[in-house]
């Protein structure tokens, strides 16, 4: 934004640094584009005598390309909002999440103990019942395990075709987290991941990557670290208060932008254990 408006409009100077330009600032902030056009539209008419007839000029279309932009990218772009839960969901809890806006349910459905988590198909039949639309699941594997990650994601795959095929939509998440559950080496941990991959792609539908900046340095030893990157992301940061936007995001793993974001962890939303995910199609 040109520094003559930042002089005329201090209140804006917390939104933007001098630095950016209109075009940078218009694709960094796209979604909240609408408020801050108000607010300089508010701000510039009241200063407008100051500004010459070229000024006046380039504003006018400037604010005509950002509006543009905007209904272009609502057009194209929708935010749903769901949730992820490794215990049953129950009927009324289901049509409960379904009436607060929840479009999206992702149920584990393979547990780091090396075993299928029996209450996945339940989840995913109840949500189906429910009408949420989107329901995936996530394995949370066990790297650790003798069990091959092709036989992990094999055996999970293979009990939600033959139990609920119909309930679930084809995706699967890998669940990458927690250190504890993966090796101490590094170069061990990469092999086993990609194989985990390499699984997903040959067996699944659509696959996704769950992880975390702090989470994928802790486990690969970089953030640098590039593999499986074309897959969607779904990344876990919490704020207070909270904050169901990309805001936020830090690139990690060959990722430049996210599909999903889990913005808060465990709570009750009713009356069942779930964590909160903002998602951008």
């Amino acid at each position: 934004m040109p520094l003559f408006a930042i002089q005329m409009c201090p209140s804006l100077s917390n939104q933007i640094h001098e630095k950016d330009t209109v075009i940078l600032f218009s694709l960094r902030t796209l979604v909240g584009v609408s408020k801050f056009l108000s607010e300089v539209r508010n701000c510039l008419s009241e200063n407008v005598h100051v500004l010459t007839p070229m000024f006046q000029i380039i504003i006018l279309f400037t604010f005509l390309a950002l509006i543009s932009a905007q209904e272009a990218f609502n057009s194209t772009s929708t935010a749903l909002y769901g949730v992820d839960m490794s215990s049953l969901l129950s009927t009324s809890s289901a049509s409960c999440l379904k009436s607060a806006g929840m479009n999206t349910l992702v149920m584990r459905a393979y547990k780091s103990s090396n075993a299928i988590d029996s209450n996945a198909c339940g989840t995913l039949q109840n949500a189906a019942s429910a009408g949420i639309p989107q329901r995936d699941v996530y394995i949370f594997p066990c790297p650790t395990c003798s069990t091959s990650a092709q036989a992990q994601m094999t055996a999970m795959v293979n009990n939600l075709k033959t139990n609920c095929a119909s309930s679930w939509s084809g995706r699967v998440w890998l669940d990458i987290e927690g250190s504890q559950y993966w090796s101490t080496s590094t170069s061990t941990n990469k092999a086993w991941y990609e194989s985990l991959v390499d699984a997903c792609r040959s067996t699944a539908t659509s696959c996704g990557v769950y992880s975390s900046y702090y989470q994928w340095s802790s486990i690969f030893g970089s953030t640098s670290y590039s593999y499986g990157s074309d897959l969607p992301l779904w990344y876990a940061h919490y704020e207070s208060p909270a904050n169901p936007s990309f805001s936020d995001f830090s690139a990690f793993g060959g990722w430049k932008a996210p599909y999903g974001k889990q913005y808060q962890g465990t709570t009750t939303q009713c009356s069942a254990s779930v964590d909160l995910n903002y998602f951008q199609q």
